[in-house]
């Protein structure tokens, strides 16, 4: 079986909101996690690179598992690193010309997986949250 993965790479980018406020400790809003496409919808299309979008509403350290589900056999790639408050990160998952061919081909069966794990860097509190997304042409 070929490798369907070529890497994967967690690209944090410059806070979106640059108004955030410091908050103490004691009345700290709970950690909110989002996972979301880079269309807001539940469906991928079938690129070279899969994109999703991750946000915390707190500084956190987060570790992202990517799983490529398909009828061959599933593919996964972690990687971790720490977002800034209600900053954005893109996790990209990169196919090579097997893996887009074979997606295409066979896009109805398979599902890109994204999991986060987020830690809030104040309070220590762990969130968990899970998204699947299906694919279209």
């Amino acid at each position: 079986m070929r490798k369907v993965i070529v890497s994967v790479a967690l690209l944090l980018s410059i806070g979106v909101f640059t108004s955030a406020t410091q908050v103490s400790v004691a009345n700290a809003a709970p950690l909110k996690v989002k996972i979301t496409s880079t269309n807001s919808k539940k469906r991928l299309k079938v690129k070279k690179v899969l994109k999703g979008l991750t946000s915390c509403s707190e500084t956190c350290a987060a570790k992202v598992k990517l799983t490529l589900v398909t009828p061959l056999g599933n593919t996964t790639n972690k990687d971790s690193g720490i977002l800034e408050a209600n900053s954005i990160a893109t996790v990209r998952f990169s196919l090579t010309r097997y893996g887009i061919k074979y997606l295409r081909t066979n896009y109805r069966k398979c599902r890109f997986k994204v999991r986060i794990r987020a830690k809030d860097v104040a309070t220590g509190k762990v969130v968990k949250k899970n998204r699947t997304f299906r694919f279209y042409r």
